[in-house]
């Protein structure tokens, strides 16, 4: 799920000339990472689309009218507008020769990547790979300057199986005496997906409305309903990194199969939510949202409740704060970007009993100074389990030389519920084209020691990956 698209910076005039915004990034590694008016990838990216979570059928009537009450006072704060056509399909210029689509500047991003890895590719499915991000925001300004509209993000990708996160860790099936087992069936993490044995079959291509929300602007902050990221993963800007695909923290493609470290909050997922996110005043901002059902299941995030093979319960009620500051030191030249987030939700329906309580809290740290940066992260949660802590850390710097950007990236994750760890590392780097053409190439290594049943027993299995790969990329 792609984030709220952030205003422009003080002094820096968001530019359209053509009513449709070609927006190219001089380095999108660099722009992604560090840029705090770019949009984070959070999430916050996926396919989704599960029905409803089961829960307390007496609370939905309660928040369909809290979602009801807030949407009516948008629209009414909202100016209106003539429902005909030509007034919606002209385009007309302003004084200042900005150009509309009837009341609305529309802004576009694309993001088009593919990836084909050789070595020891030991994900569900072997690739090639390939990811499209669409974004569409339509904005109106009413005559008080107050901004108003909607944004609205699609992806697709053939991926590595994996349903966002969730994927089986080991083999540790429910028939063997000592495997996890909830109700004869494999449980799996609320937050992460996690399990331990490979129950799902391999997810497949998959495109979905990620984002879908209506927006109000003022000089105070912005609010949101609809869906998008949650508030924690919201303000988390990614570390520094080469690739849009392949990363060792949370990576949209693992073409090891190994990977299992994820520092994004992605507690509440794209499911419909209401935001409110202050202004950035001297560097700092904050955010709160509240999910009443983080029931999507998309790209990015999938939320596996529902599907017969796992054992895990319905998420409800989750609320989310974060806060982030961003400034460069002109003293310096070095540029700080700190973040935190906390997630809480409630277990619902017929599995809740045996489950705890979802929390997640996160913090993440970069550094740019020059052409380099440097950048930690870490995320831990419950994962909904009494005692089944889920932990994950990073660390990555790059080094940007003229069209180039290389990097190096760390990872490692540990999940005391399926006694399972492992770590991934990566080196690669690589080149924007001016006709906005990404290439880049890199190597990398995944390690896991997770349980496997066999005729003597249940034990720590090793299993490890070393891969090359290439990616390529198209951005407007």
């Amino acid at each position: 799920m792609r984030e709220a698209r952030p205003d422009p910076a003080p002094g820096g005039s968001r530019r359209r000339d053509i009513c449709v915004t070609i927006r190219r990034r001089v380095n999108p590694a660099r722009a992604i990472l560090l840029d705090p008016n770019a949009p984070s990838p959070v999430l916050y990216r996926p396919v989704r689309g599960d029905g409803a979570i089961g829960g307390a059928a007496s609370m939905r009537p309660a928040r369909d009218a809290i979602f009801t009450a807030v949407a009516c006072a948008l629209l009414a704060a909202a100016p209106t507008f003539s429902q005909d056509l030509s007034s919606i399909t002209n385009s007309s210029s302003t004084g200042s020769g900005v150009e509309r689509i009837g009341p609305f500047s529309p802004d576009v991003s694309l993001a088009v990547d593919a990836l084909a890895a050789a070595g020891d590719v030991d994900a569900a499915e072997t690739g090639p790979y390939a990811d499209l991000d669409l974004d569409l925001e339509l904005e109106a300004v009413t005559r008080g300057g107050l901004r108003w509209g909607a944004a609205f993000g699609v992806r697709a990708r053939r991926g590595d199986g994996r349903r966002g996160f969730a994927r089986p860790v080991g083999d540790c099936p429910v028939t063997v005496a000592g495997c996890p087992a909830i109700g004869g069936r494999t449980p799996a993490g609320a937050a992460t997906g996690l399990h331990a044995a490979p129950v799902l079959d391999a997810g497949d291509p998959r495109i979905a409305l990620d984002e879908a929300a209506a927006f109000v602007k003022g000089g105070w902050g912005e609010i949101r309903i609809g869906r998008g990221p949650g508030a924690a993963a919201l303000e988390a800007a990614p570390g520094p990194g080469a690739f849009r695909l392949a990363r060792a923290d949370g990576p949209l493609i693992d073409a090891t199969g190994l990977a299992l470290a994820d520092t994004t909050d992605r507690l509440s997922g794209a499911a419909a939510k209401i935001t409110a996110r202050t202004r950035r005043l001297a560097g700092f901002r904050a955010s709160a949202s509240w999910t009443p059902e983080a029931d999507w299941c998309g790209v990015d995030v999938c939320r596996l409740d529902g599907r017969d093979a796992v054992a895990t319960p319905a998420v409800e009620n989750v609320r989310e704060v974060g806060v982030s500051f961003d400034r460069r030191f002109r003293s310096s030249g070095r540029r700080w970007t700190l973040s935190a987030g906390y997630a809480a939700g409630e277990v619902a329906g017929p599995l809740a009993s045996a489950f705890a309580d979802p929390w997640s809290v996160s913090a993440r740290a970069s550094l740019e100074a020059g052409p380099a940066a440097i950048g930690v992260s870490w995320l831990k949660t419950n994962d909904g389990f009494e005692d089944g802590d889920y932990e994950a850390w990073a660390a990555s710097a790059s080094i940007e030389r003229g069209a180039w950007l290389a990097a190096l990236e760390f990872a490692a994750g540990d999940s005391d519920f399926l006694d399972a760890e492992g770590w991934s590392v990566q080196l690669g780097a690589s080149r924007l084209f001016e006709s906005g053409l990404l290439l880049g190439v890199g190597l990398a290594r995944a390690e896991q020691t997770a349980p496997v049943a066999g005729p003597g027993g249940i034990v720590g299995a090793d299993a490890d990956a070393v891969i090359g790969f290439v990616e390529t990329g198209w951005r407007f």
